[in-house]
């Protein structure tokens, strides 16, 4: 008899999980297209986080820039000098070359 229930126990003992198995099966089967949706879901929902942390960001900066434009005469004249290449009433402008470019792209943008 002992050897009948040891040989039952070994018999049995690969389908032991079986139910467990089978119970995320039928979970995968009603909720997979769910999940799948969730899933993507939530990676559009990242993907769209952190485009606007750049765009925030981005704000950020360009009112910055609006405020030197507002209230900072002395950037706006510089900066109007420098892009435009304008000199006041009666000062004498001396051109120096270098050779290398070390203006910015834009005028505004910091280095």
């Amino acid at each position: 008899m002992q050897k009948l229930g040891r040989l039952l126990q070994r018999l049995a003992a690969p389908f032991r999980h079986a139910p467990i198995v089978a119970a995320l099966l039928l979970v995968g089967l009603a909720f997979g297209r769910d999940a799948v949706a969730w899933v993507s879901l939530t990676q559009q929902r990242q993907a769209l986080d952190r485009q606007l942390e750049q765009i925030a960001s981005e704000r950020a900066h360009l009112a910055k820039l609006e405020d030197k434009f507002k209230n900072n005469p002395v950037y706006v004249e510089d900066l109007i000098r420098s892009t435009f290449k304008v000199a006041a009433p009666g000062e004498i402008v001396i051109p120096l070359s270098s050779s290398k470019d070390l203006s910015p792209r834009y005028p505004w943008e910091d280095r």
